[in-house]
């Protein structure tokens, strides 16, 4: 390599190195990099403010366009290499050190950075050759020889190393001698490139830009089995299957592709050559020719093809084993299933039988292909099937084997079998679970074979299920745990018998807590006694208690000690429920009687007072008025007058009282100003206690409009503003406001009168009823009834505050179902 430096007579880095790199920064798209590299047909440094990141070669565009990549889409920093040898300037030494590192680690593009690691240039082959060609043309001028020769030189430079002989043969030849005219110079060049080029184990052929070839090596004329005067002017492409070649010789500046070359008197056998080449380009930046160097790589794709050949027969022959060895374990699973005395069968998720053995002619009588498509529930009785599907639900859901469960089915004449199955999950290669695959034994015979000697169990058995009481064992003391319990308690409490015997404390727990002292005071006393009868709540499965008579007996040994109590539940949750509905119902009755006895009480003394009234003022008007003025006649008759109203007001209060105990009190609203409506109500009532008592009415706003039932707003307000004024001083003012909150009317009503005692209020609005603080005062006791009832009719609230002696306030909110 030193004898090469000092032929080509390069001394400085600076000679060989271009000092305007191409360089993008790592976010550039692929595409603007290739757009760049085919402008310029250049290398690409990637990095930053000179610092490098990567580099991207035109061999990279092969290779990304044979892995499919997308060039649109891509950038730079992903598929730049991210590993690039560096050459410093203070490290070097001489040009042949760089030749050996280009050679050695076959690289396209060596850049050069300072002591700072900032770039400075790139060495490649086109800037080794572009030296060599200016220090050429220094000396012999400028001969179109001499850029054949320089190409050529490049691609030996970046395809081979040159042995010691080759390069003692560039060595003896002189460098420039003064005596030695510059055509001598080039053609003993041309004489060591020729012997070099024959020598090297490579093929090597340079063609024009019409691929017609002008030089062949011997290697390759050996190759193609052609003479030179054959390879001269014929293409270069001749005799190789690519489709590729030529679009890359127009695009790129060199590029790496693999042949197929077929011999001429071979045919049809073929040499696998790949071939890297240069494409030096006019001052038109156009193709001028083709320099290209290839290896025969024959042997190792033919060796490489006879490797996989042989792994692919291997592979046939394997799976043809293997088929085989299927066929032959079908085949024994069929003679095994065939020939069993049992029933194989197989269901899928959904319980639907995809496969049956022929047995199943035999045990139930029908073809395999009747029962696919089937469920095990079709073969049975309806009862059996909800049994049998309550015990499988369980067992689908945790996806576990089952054995020797016991299911009664319908043979295809009618008669019953009993049959014991036995299955495993089935699940996929993705882990799913696929259905179960079992085998059923008939049983029936065995099944009848034992019936005689379990025939008193079993009907014992039977009597338990179906008893309407639960019998049960316990313990005589502790926290009297069940030892047994019969199978019918689900019927009860809606838990299984296992419950009970399995937690000791789990009937204990589930007992109302209002319940449990009392139950247990009755059981401890089970020693002495030697019986119990009990009634308690006991919580159903449902969340619901449920009302549970518990009679138990103690069971001693023969020596007196106690050994358990044996005992029954029975439910009485629908005694309970009718003996609550009698007693509400004679609870209803005492209050009617009782409302009948307030009502004969009350008429007998409130229309006896009116009535004695009228009957007093008739007499004497009779009898005395030809002696009476004018003015006292109309006393008496006023007081008759009085009366009346009186007796027509308690008469209206019944009659509402009666209508709304039978629900025809209806409620028919309509629409009016509420504020117009109170100040006409307060108005009439003072007009009927001629102006003796005043009633203050203030409202919110000067109009509500309101969506209410007049008449009963009357009602309610007639009884509250009466009782208001009754129950309050002749010079005491009642107060009336209005005010809206929220869409609702707030009415209030303030009296400075008697109050209400605490006692009497819960009794407020109960019918008859009348503070024990009224004395004499004049009533009724049904004016708060009639107000309750209307407000409720109006779902509205009311709220009273009263306090004894101080007076009353009374607050009613109802819905205006109207916006203000």
């Amino acid at each position: 390599m030193q004898a090469l430096s000092q032929f080509i007579g390069l001394e400085s880095l600076e000679s060989i190195i271009d000092c305007s790199p191409l360089m993008v920064v790592p976010e550039t798209p692929l595409s603007d990099a290739i757009a760049l590299m085919a402008t310029q047909s250049k290398s690409i440094l990637v990095g930053s403010c000179s610092q490098l990141a990567g580099c991207f070669t035109k061999h990279d565009i092969v290779r990304l366009i044979a892995s499919g990549t997308d060039l649109k889409t891509a950038k730079i920093c992903e598929v730049m290499h991210t590993s690039v040898k560096t050459l410093k300037v203070s490290e070097f030494q001489e040009i042949s050190c760089v030749l050996s590192l280009l050679c050695h680690q076959q690289l396209d593009i060596l850049p050069v950075v300072d002591n700072q690691g900032h770039v400075v240039g790139i060495i490649t082959p086109e800037s080794i050759c572009q030296g060599l060609a200016q220090k050429i043309e220094k000396t012999t001028g400028n001969y179109q020889s001499t850029e054949e020769q320089r190409c050529l030189l490049e691609s030996v430079v970046v395809n081979t190393t040159l042995d010691q002989n080759e390069s003692e043969k560039i060595h003896e030849c002189p460098e420039t001698v003064e005596h030695t005219t510059a055509f001598e110079t080039i053609h003993e060049n041309q004489q060591h490139y020729c012997i070099m080029a024959d020598t090297i184990p490579m093929l090597i052929c340079m063609s024009d830009s019409d691929a017609l070839g002008n030089f062949w090596n011997q290697s390759w004329l050996e190759l193609s089995e052609r003479t030179l005067e054959e390879g001269l002017d014929c293409s270069c492409n001749q005799g190789i299957y690519s489709k590729d070649a030529q679009n890359h010789i127009g695009i790129l500046s060199s590029f790496e592709v693999e042949h197929l070359i077929f011999p001429q008197r071979q045919w049809p056998k073929y040499k696998s050559l790949p071939r890297r080449a240069i494409v030096p380009k006019d001052t038109t930046d156009k193709p001028s020719r083709l320099i290209g160097v290839s290896v025969d790589i024959t042997f190792h794709v033919q060796a490489k093809e006879e490797k996989l050949w042989q792994s692919q027969e291997t592979a046939l022959q394997e799976y043809k084993l293997a088929q085989e060895a299927l066929k032959n374990s079908e085949e024994k699973f069929r003679n095994l299933v065939e020939a069993s005395s049992d029933w194989i069968w197989q269901i899928d998720e959904n319980t639907v039988y995809t496969y049956a053995s022929p047995k199943i002619r035999d045990i139930l009588g029908y073809e395999p292909t009747e029962i696919l498509g089937k469920t095990p529930f079709d073969l049975m009785s309806p009862e059996e099937a909800k049994r049998v599907t309550k015990i499988f639900t369980s067992i689908v859901a945790a996806q576990q084997p089952f054995k020797c469960l016991k299911n009664i089915n319908i043979h295809q004449d009618g008669r019953l079998v009993v049959l014991e199955s036995s299955a495993v999950p089935v699940f996929n290669p993705e882990g799913q679970f696929c259905g179960y695959r079992g085998v059923d034994r008939d049983i029936t015979d065995r099944r009848q074979s034992e019936t005689p000697l379990f025939d008193s169990p079993q009907k014992l058995q039977h009597l338990l299920a179906f008893s309407p009481a639960v019998i049960y064992t316990c313990k005589a003391s502790g926290d009297f745990g069940a030892t047994f319990i019969s199978e019918n308690v689900t019927k009860i409490t809606g838990y299984e018998a296992r419950h009970f015997v399995e937690d000791s404390g789990f009937w204990a727990s589930h007992i109302h807590p209002e319940d449990v002292t009392q139950v247990f005071f009755q059981l401890s006393e089970v020693l002495e006694r030697g019986d119990y009868t009990i009634e308690y709540r006991f919580l159903h499965q449902d969340g619901i208690y449920r009302w549970i008579y518990d009679q138990g007996n103690l069971v001693r040994d023969e020596a007196g000690n106690p050994m358990e109590i044996v005992g029954y539940w029975v439910d009485i949750t629908e005694r309970k429920l009718l003996e609550q509905e009698l007693r509400v119902a004679l609870e209803k009755e005492k209050q009617l009687g009782e409302l009948k006895s307030h009502f004969v009480s009350m008429t007998s003394h409130e229309f006896r007072t009116p009535l004695t009234t009228i009957l007093s003022s008739c007499e004497l008007l009779e009898h005395y008025r030809h002696k009476w003025t004018q003015e006292r006649q109309l006393t008496h008759l006023h007081r008759i007058q009085t009366a009346v109203k009186r007796m027509t007001e308690m008469l209206n209060d019944v009659l509402i009282i009666g209508k709304a105990g039978t629900g025809k009190l209806e409620y028919k609203p309509t629409s009016f100003d509420l504020v117009k409506y109170c100040q006409q109500l307060v108005e009439e009532i003072q007009m009927n206690l001629n102006n003796q008592r005043l009633i203050s009415f203030t409202s919110q706003y000067e109009s509500i409009p309101c969506c209410m039932d007049d008449k009963l707003l009357g009602h309610i307000f007639n009884n509250l503003l009466s009782n208001a004024i009754k129950y309050s001083p002749d010079d005491s003012i009642v107060k009336f406001s209005l005010s809206c909150q929220n869409g609702q009317a707030v009415f209030e009503i303030q009296d400075w009168g008697i109050g209400i005692p605490e006692a009497d209020l819960p009794f407020l609005f109960e019918s008859f009823h009348r503070a024990s603080n009224v004395g004499k005062i004049l009533g009724t006791g049904l004016g708060m009834t009639i107000v309750k009832k209307c407000i409720d009719i109006h779902q509205g609230e009311i709220f009273v505050r009263s306090t004894e002696g101080f007076g009353t306030k009374i607050t009613v909110i109802l819905a205006l179902n109207n916006q203000i």
